[in-house]
């Protein structure tokens, strides 16, 4: 994965490792992936006829009825290109390599099955590619072409990409991060107002490649995945603190431990639950079955019913189970919830394993407030976030604090 700052020459260097790989074989298929055709036409194609013209070779001028640039020197493939906007239409073709354009502009779910997509087509062994691009095939038991797909991307947010390479680092990947200040091209002018448009902290780490937060109103804005990470996990049959939020087929938990001094650590969750009762059997299976003791931090309200049939309200369906249940006779405000969680990660308090919980931190980062200034609960992150700040309000929220005020009667005499 290449992730780069604004400026920073992105696309252009996608199209200098297509051409290249290009140049390995006569028969090699380079595929090139664009958000939508537009991208394609007004991007990747002058970027590769650049290179094209750079390497001196020979071709045709692009084709929008085939999608593609017709090499006509021996030394190079040829080029398609793909738009990604239906990824049901990337099928009965092979590719010797594809290089991914802004595949971040999608949603996780859509860009997932992207990957998978323009991965399942990367399969083609062209002849002529020299042995040292060949990698040993125990199956076959022989030397085949090395396919290679590389995602392009900016680093806007805490997405598919973060997810894929940046968090998890998969074997056999390499992520390369591209810096706005070494592109002796990007204008001085153009940097400056990517400094005025945002926070210093924000807009340097944007600059520099790094993954971001850019909407600047997120409703958590203390929360750093960087600086929050956590590695902890459930160590046997310890105590386990979970909040949970209940909603018709989607009741959120997520699940935390204590460690040093105040310390909270979110280390599992559970998202799109249907009903209480499943919850709770869920819990009940993986934690108490195994001898940690469970203290419950609900919505207070516990409105929700366990399923249709149930008489039990939410709340009354945990007790019942034996969890100790911390909860109030009504909520917090959620503004009291969003202060003593951003409290808690300012002070170093609140850590979230972001292997254990994506989900939690998904919503954390991108929850942004709606027109009147409130936490947003259409986007849908609002669930897991309620569930997560719950128990953080219940045991490290502010309290209200008794001063002693020294004063004295003056006797008139």
């Amino acid at each position: 994965m290449f992730v780069g700052g604004p400026g920073c020459g992105k696309s252009f260097i996608l199209s200098l490792c297509a051409v290249t790989f290009g140049m390995r074989s006569r028969e090699a298929d380079i595929y090139i992936y664009a958000p939508q055709h537009h991208h394609i036409r007004t991007i990747e194609v002058p970027n590769v006829i650049y290179w094209l013209k750079q390497f001196k070779i020979r071709h045709k001028d692009y084709s929008s009825h085939t999608n593609m640039i017709e090499v006509l020197s021996p030394n190079c493939g040829n080029f398609y290109f793909k738009p990604m906007d239906d990824p049901s239409s990337l099928v009965g073709y092979q590719s010797y390599a594809a290089f991914v354009d802004e595949l971040d502009t999608f949603d996780e779910d859509r860009a997932q099955e992207i990957w998978k997509a323009v991965l399942s087509r990367n399969r083609q062994q062209p002849h002529g590619v020299a042995e040292e691009h060949k990698i040993w095939d125990e199956r076959l038991g022989r030397k085949v072409c090395s396919n290679v797909a590389a995602a392009f991307t900016t680093p806007e947010g805490y997405r598919f990409c973060y997810k894929k390479w940046e968090l998890d680092q998969p074997a056999g990947y390499v992520q390369v991060k591209g810096c706005t200040l070494d592109n002796p091209n990007a204008p001085s002018a153009y940097i400056q107002d990517v400094r005025d448009s945002y926070p210093e902290h924000i807009a340097e780490a944007y600059l520099h490649g790094e993954f971001i937060n850019m909407q600047t109103t997120s409703v958590y804005f203390n929360y750093d995945p960087a600086l929050h990470d956590s590695f902890e996990e459930v160590l046997p049959r310890e105590n386990v603190y979970i909040g949970c939020d209940f909603n018709v087929d989607n009741t959120s938990a997520t699940v935390f431990v204590k460690r040093q001094g105040k310390e909270w650590h979110a280390v599992d969750e559970f998202s799109g639950i249907r009903d209480a009762s499943t919850l709770a059997q869920m819990i009940q299976d993986k934690y108490a079955s195994k001898g940690h003791a469970i203290t419950m931090y609900p919505d207070s309200t516990g409105k929700a019913r366990s399923n249709a049939n149930a008489s039990m309200s939410a709340i009354n369906e945990l007790t019942s189970r034996g969890f100790n249940v911390r909860a109030n006779g009504h909520n917090y405000p959620i503004q009291d919830r969003v202060n003593a969680t951003n409290n808690a990660f300012l002070r170093g308090w609140l850590f979230v394993n972001q292997r254990n919980c994506p989900n939690t931190v998904r919503c954390l980062v991108n929850q942004p407030y709606n027109k009147d200034g409130k936490p947003c609960k259409k986007t849908g992150y609002d669930h897991q976030n309620d569930a997560t700040t719950y128990p953080i309000v219940f045991e490290l929220g502010l309290r209200p604090r008794l001063f002693s005020i020294p004063f004295s009667f003056a006797q008139k005499r």
